[in-house]
């Protein structure tokens, strides 16, 4: 073979090699650790999620750039040397993905990355002119119209992926788990639906049954901080079905039914505290702080709704977090997370500082709040509009134009606002 033409096969022979270098990154590394990979911003991962979200179009471009390159191969060998022909070829198409195994070994993570930003392009180049034949031959009723169409017709890069919308939603939610802390998802103890211990069997039902409760925490008789246990609505209808007369009982009918709490740092990891729950098959544990008070609850529930989103069931209130005003703006529970509020709005707000809408309002304001309070932060205006004893429960925020030298971080306002409802709850 001349110089040229064991050039010609030798870069046959590499294509060859990097096609199957690409389709076997793709069998190795999925979807979702290269999605945990672009969350991280590794350099490369972008282009791995889109290649390892498209497979079939992969594998389909690395299998024409290899008989592309056999092709070459048969081009530049003279007819008359057909030995050498078929040992390129063979070369070409043995010989490549053979090398492609041991190139690949234990670093195909490694080898995606580095490869998949051409991989990427050359896949894009590949795939187009065949989706443009196979709209060519298809039917009327097989070819996409419309305006929601438009993806569909729109080339591979927007052709169906292996993870879609939804999943993709949930692996990154699943993914942030252990950047969550328990602290975050727990109902504060404010909010906690409990009964003391000392009250009557009647008193424990009604308050299961009113609040739609399956769980209830038992506290100290005047101390609703002194949390001690879990009562289960399951274990009060047993004994109801057992004694029908234990409706006119008093606590000592069900103190037995007690059982003992479980227990959970605020600081836990929620990915962690789901193994927790599921190792000690529990539904419900009590979140203590640094000190050792009870400072809320959390569920099974809490933790799942971080990854597929609020869970509503007939008992629940479904008025939204945040919605909009007529007269403008939004009203905003304040148990929002600050997190949450600014991704809804598109506003940085300082989430590290606080958890929630809430205690933004209470640390930039450095006192308790008063309704019609007022504390403004990066381009919002926030009024207390709604307390529950010491707690803001309800607030209105506003977009406001930043006047001329301000650099945008929290203030707070003295004495009240003007407009909007403003209500003190007992």
């Amino acid at each position: 073979m001349s110089p040229v033409e064991l050039a010609v096969t030798a870069a046959a022979v590499l294509v060859a090699v990097l096609a199957a270098a690409v389709t076997g990154v793709v069998r190795v590394v999925d979807a979702v650790r290269a999605l945990s990979l672009a969350e991280e911003e590794v350099p490369g991962a972008d282009a791995l999620l889109w290649l390892t979200e498209r497979p079939l179009a992969t594998h389909r471009a690395a299998a024409v750039v290899s008989i592309l390159a056999a092709v070459a191969i048969g081009i530049s060998v003279p007819l008359g040397d057909p030995g050498a022909a078929a040992s390129a070829l063979f070369a070409t198409v043995v010989v490549g993905p053979l090398l492609a195994r041991p190139l690949l070994g234990r670093r195909a993570e490694r080898t995606g990355l580095a490869l998949a930003r051409p991989a990427r392009a050359v896949v894009r180049a590949v795939t187009r002119p065949i989706d443009l034949l196979d709209r060519a031959e298809a039917t009327p009723d097989e070819v996409p119209d419309g305006e929601g169409d438009e993806e569909e017709r729109s080339g591979s890069d927007e052709e169906d992926t292996v993870l879609d919308v939804g999943e993709r939603r949930m692996i990154l939610s699943i993914l942030e788990l252990d950047e969550t802390a328990t602290r975050e998802i727990m109902v504060p103890r404010q909010d906690v639906i409990a009964v003391a211990s000392d009250a009557s069997f009647a008193h424990v039902v009604d308050v299961a049954l009113e609040h739609g409760r399956s769980r209830l925490p038992v506290h100290e008789p005047g101390d609703p901080d002194a949390m001690h246990g879990v009562v289960h609505a399951r274990d009060l209808l047993k004994r109801m079905r057992q004694e029908p007369s234990v409706l006119g009982g008093g606590a000592e009918d069900w103190a037995d039914l007690v059982r003992e709490p479980y227990l959970v740092p605020d600081s836990r990891r929620a990915d962690d505290l789901l193994r927790d729950l599921q190792a000690a098959a529990v539904h419900l544990a009590l979140v203590v702080d640094e000190y050792g008070e009870i400072v809320g609850i959390v569920t099974i529930e809490d933790v799942l709704e971080e990854i597929v989103g609020e869970i509503v069931d007939e008992h629940d209130d479904e008025r939204p977090q945040l919605e909009p005003l007529a007269t403008g703006g939004w009203r905003v529970d304040a148990g929002m997370h600050v997190a949450d509020l600014g991704a809804a709005l598109e506003v940085d707000l300082p989430a590290e500082e606080w958890d929630t809408v809430g205690g933004l309002v209470l640390g930039t304001l450095g006192r308790l709040p008063r309704v019609g309070d007022r504390v403004e932060v990066d381009g919002l205006a926030l009024v207390v509009t709604a307390r529950r004893g010491r707690r803001v429960v309800e607030v209105r925020v506003e977009r406001r134009a930043p006047s001329e030298g301000e650099d945008g971080h929290a203030s707070g306002a003295a004495g009240h606002t003007d407009g909007g409802p403003a209500t003190a709850l007992g």
